[in-house]
């Protein structure tokens, strides 16, 4: 309620006081009485009236002053002031025309008139022009062209007009037949005929000039046709510029009646300039004629205009053309007097010359006064009322003072209320996002489960199926169920793989690989389809490729094999051939890899969709040949996250060359990360095996995989029945775990056993959840390692090889250490029967299977393990202790950690190392040099693992730090 109150109060508060801020007395200013608003005249039409020489202009320019002394209107003003002016230039009142126009120009400028302001620099080039300074005009027309540009109005042409006029007065001719051609090509570009008409003329005269009257005859008549059939009123200078051309070529009768015609046009507008030059072609006639005496007669009379006597330069002509008549005469007396008047009439020219622009510039001085004057009496203005302000500021500061408090008040209030608002609907929209991502990964990893459970059913019963065949053609469609089944896991991955590129989620490896190898044995993959189709393999790879490399060796295999199975499948038959190339960039290597065929060959149009998501090039692919068109655009991606990028060349039915290229780093050391993917069945028969899975076909996969490695198998339904089990008997070597069963699930029976039983037998999830989520989750719950369904057999037995460290042919670690000899002297296992060389291997690409290749929870375990280094110190002072407590400790430790990263060779020396102690019950190592000899061997490698790690970890960030 209070806050309530309290906004009523300030908002009546602010009302009243902007009431008082708003009162026209607030700030001392009058109202003026009894002033009667007047509309301003019509000043569209006026201009037209002025040039038609209308008796009504002079009345209306009455009316304009008094309306905008009344009614004070800068923009209309200027307007009407440039009209104005341009009147008085038709009048030959050049001095009192340049004033208005600069008054014109003042009330533009305050205005922002730019089209007003612009007209006033057009008059002021005309008016220079007539005055004798035409350079200054031509930049007061070059002013006047920049403005009307920048609006892009059409009256440009008027400033092209006068420009033809300064360059007359020039007498640049050339310069004058190049501009009247712009000014052509801009009038007929703007569709205005009157001035394609003008620039006619302008184009005639310079011809006349130049003396090309065929020319100026066809540029003249085509001005007069336009402008006459627009009612131009200034026709009077065609007629003009064709007397001339008549005169030029000994026409006199037509000189002389366009003479006459040109005299009735500028009459009719009160035109006055051109009298001068008709007189002068009048007296031209008549020399011609030969009736000097009529000449001098036209001569005298015209002295007498006071158009002539105002323009001293038409009086010179005059003066001397009657000088050489009367001595053509030999009337000297009269030559000698008409010499005296040239003589006083060039003096009172120079005079009036300088007076002119004596004039001109006192009025633009005038003007600055003024403006300057102007400026003082704003400035004292300004600093009277400044002066004001402060004194009522002093007489209201406090109740300005309240007024903004209450102000910042209310505004620090709606500022809380608003962001309050927006923090919950950003929230809200937090919480949708995270709903909707959650919601994708849910259904991404339900979607895989349910496809992957029946799908390990279809794989595994049709493997074990093939075994039984009775004949060929059970085995070929057993072949073939497995194939389409192979193919619809191909799917489910290139669906997840394209889910985790759009999330960032993918990150790029970088780790020493033999790029030999790795290419060898990705073409050897794809050698029984290429048998069945007939088609040849060729690689070749350049000299200068280096062969042990750095780089993610995983994620090239799968750009390679992408682009060879396309080969393969649209290639019936014929040649694949892969070729590699590199070149040096800087502290990097670029591959370049060409995949090239023989096969049914792309368009240009499929070319270019071909990168997109779910694109095959048309419909007639997908249909025979079928795939979903994510595997290119996979491959796109991963080549730009390695640096490089992905295309394609070929021609329809010639073939297809698919490049891709990626940037590594060279490796001075040989290192193996190729996985041996050969499917060799172990011998557990020395091994129980507890299998919770609580689907029968599963089951019977499982079953079927493990009945050949002899072990001994419980099978139980669920998680409840697991832990009971173990509850019960614990001596089980490992357990296969399923994640999803009714009652109790995978994850719930693992922290289970690890938390209840305190037992840390092996572990590992089987499961059709394939989602990296997944997997970090079955690590959180205690498990050792991660298959996913459908199940790979040779995976599959090299992972319970590795987790049981059975002394068999199939298990990897080439660790051979004999548990039943004994050292001579004290009974201890001989641990110096080792491969030392294959303790230092690190197999990454087995470690990421059961990661589903996930690079980034494969990255973190690196990091996780180089956290440990400070056990290899406390390590060391336990063996020279004989600490045997914290040996045991320690080895534990490492035994998990070595083999998440790829160490399976090491972790099976610790595991053995550890059993041993475990099972003699050594209280003290004293006397048993093997095992303190082992010991230290184990530090030895252990220091050197850490360092190989670190080692990885820092060439993947330098990569990602140069990218």
């Amino acid at each position: 309620m209070f806050l309530k109150f309290f906004m009523r109060v300030l908002l009546t508060f602010l009302f009243v006081f902007a009431l008082s801020l708003l009162s026209p007395t607030a700030h001392g200013l009058q109202i003026p009485e009894n002033v009667e608003a007047v509309s301003p005249p019509e000043l569209d039409g006026l201009k037209k009236r002025v040039q038609n020489n209308s008796t009504s202009v002079a009345q209306e320019f009455e009316e304009l002053d008094r309306f905008f002394a009344v009614s004070p209107n800068h923009k209309d003003h200027s307007r009407y002031l440039n009209i104005k002016a341009y009147a008085l230039i038709l009048q030959q009142e050049n001095l009192a025309s340049y004033e208005i126009l600069l008054k014109a120009r003042e009330l533009a400028n305050s205005s922002n008139n730019t089209l007003a302001l612009a007209e006033s620099y057009r008059l002021e080039g005309m008016i220079l022009d007539f005055s004798g300074e035409h350079a200054n005009a031509l930049e007061a027309l070059n002013n006047a062209l920049d403005l009307y540009t920048s609006l892009n109005s059409d009256l440009v042409l008027l400033v092209y007009s006068a420009m033809g006029n300064v360059y007359m007065s020039l007498k640049d001719y050339e310069q004058m037949m190049q501009f009247s051609k712009q000014y052509l090509s801009s009038a007929q570009r703007l569709k205005s005929k009157k001035d394609e008409g003008i620039a006619y003329f302008f184009q005639g005269f310079a011809q006349i000039k130049r003396a090309t009257y065929q020319d100026a005859t066809v540029s003249l008549l085509l001005s007069e046709s336009i402008l006459k059939s627009l009612n131009y009123p200034f026709i009077g200078i065609i007629h003009n510029a064709i007397a001339d051309l008549h005169l030029a070529q000994g026409n006199l009768n037509e000189a002389l009646k366009r003479l006459n015609m040109a005299t009735e046009a500028d009459r009719k507008v009160g035109f006055k300039y051109n009298q001068g030059g008709q007189l002068l072609k009048l007296v031209e006639i008549y020399k011609q004629r030969g009736n000097i005496a009529l000449a001098i007669s036209e001569l005298k009379a015209g002295l007498l205009l006071d158009e002539i006597q105002r323009d001293k330069l038409l009086l010179l002509q005059l003066l001397d053309e009657l000088v050489a008549l009367s001595e053509q005469t030999q009337n000297y007396e009269d030559a000698l007097t008409y010499s005296k008047q040239y003589q006083k009439a060039f003096e009172q020219s120079f005079n009036e010359q300088q007076s002119r622009l004596l004039a001109l510039n006192r009025v633009r001085l005038s003007v600055s006064e003024k403006e300057e004057t102007i400026k003082l009496l704003e400035k004292d203005n300004e600093l009277k009322e400044q002066r004001n302000r402060i004194q009522k500021k002093q007489n209201t500061m406090q109740l300005y003072f309240i007024s903004v408090v209450f102000a910042f008040l209310f505004l620090v209030l709606g500022l809380l209320i608003r962001t309050h608002r927006q923090r919950q609907a950003l929230d809200t929209l937090t919480q949708d996002l995270q709903k909707a991502t959650a919601a994708k990964s849910d259904f991404l990893a339900r979607m895989s489960h349910e496809i992957r459970t029946p799908l390990n059913a279809i794989i595994g019963l049709t493997k074990l199926s093939k075994r039984d065949a009775e004949n060929t053609e059970q085995q070929t469609n057993l072949e073939q169920i497995e194939n389409a089944s192979q193919s619809l896991l191909s799917i489910i991955n290139d669906i997840l793989d394209f889910s985790k590129i759009e999330a960032n989620k993918l990150t790029i490896e970088c780790a020493p690989f033999n790029l030999e190898a790795l290419v060898n044995k990705t073409v050897h993959l794809f050698g029984a389809k290429a048998n069945e189709k007939h088609i040849e393999t060729v690689v070749h790879i350049s000299k200068n490729v280096p062969v042990n490399v750095k780089g993610d060796s995983l994620r090239i295999q799968q750009v390679l094999s992408n682009l060879i199975s396309n080969a393969i499948k649209f290639t019936e038959d014929g040649l694949i051939s892969v070729s590699i190339k590199s070149k040096e960039d800087n502290d990097n290597v670029v591959l370049q890899f060409e995949v090239k065929d023989t096969g049914i060959g792309l368009s240009s149009s499929q070319i270019a969709e071909l990168f997109q998501p779910f694109n095959q090039g048309d419909e007639s692919i997908s249909r025979k040949y079928g795939g979903t068109g994510l595997g290119l655009a996979i491959c796109q991606q991963l080549a730009t996250l390695m640096g490089g990028r992905v295309w394609a060349e070929s021609e329809l039915g010639k073939g297809a060359s698919f490049f891709f290229t990626v940037e590594v780093k060279r490796d001075s050391a040989p290192y193996n990360s190729l996985p041996n993917n050969a499917t060799h069945i172990p011998n557990f028969s020395r091994k129980n095996i507890l299998l919770a899975e609580d689907n029968t076909l599963n089951q019977k996969v499982a079953l079927g995989l493990l009945n050949d490695t002899h072990a001994t198998i419980k099978v139980v339904s669920n998680g409840r029945e697991a832990l009971e089990v173990l509850r019960d008997n614990s001596a089980f070597d490992i357990v296969l775990m399923d994640i999803q069963m009714p009652i109790m699930d995978g994850l719930a029976a693992t922290k289970a056993i690890r938390n209840e039983l305190v037992l840390d037998i092996p572990i590992i999830a089987m499961t059709a959840h394939a989602m990296q989520q997944d997997i970090k989750k079955s690590l959180a719950a205690g498990m050792n390692g991660h298959i996913s369904k459908p199940i790979d057999p040779a995976y599959f037995f090299n992972t319970l090889s590795s987790m049981l460290d059975d002394n068999t042919d199939s298990n990897e670690a080439a660790v051979t250490i004999n548990s039943t000899s004994q050292h001579a002297g004290n009974g201890s296992t001989n641990f110096l029967a080792v491969d030392e060389n294959a303790l230092s291997i690190i197999d990454k690409a087995q470690a990421m299977k059961p990661l589903l290749d996930d690079e980034a929870l494969y990255r973190s375990l690196l990091h996780d393990f180089v956290a440990l280094e400070h056990e290899l110190n406390e390590l060391k002072n336990a063996i020279d202790a004989n600490d045997i407590a914290t040996i045991l400790r320690i080895l534990h430790i490492y035994t998990t950690s070595l083999r998440y990263i790829g160490a399976f060779a090491l972790a099976n020396y610790v595991t053995r190392l550890e059993k041993t102690i475990k099972h003699q019950d050594y209280s003290s190592l004293h006397n048993q040099d093997s095992i303190v000899e082992a010991l230290f061997l184990l530090h030895d490698k252990l220091v050197l693992t850490h360092q190989k790690v670190a080692g990885i970890i820092a060439g993947h960030e330098g990569q990602i730090k140069g990218r």
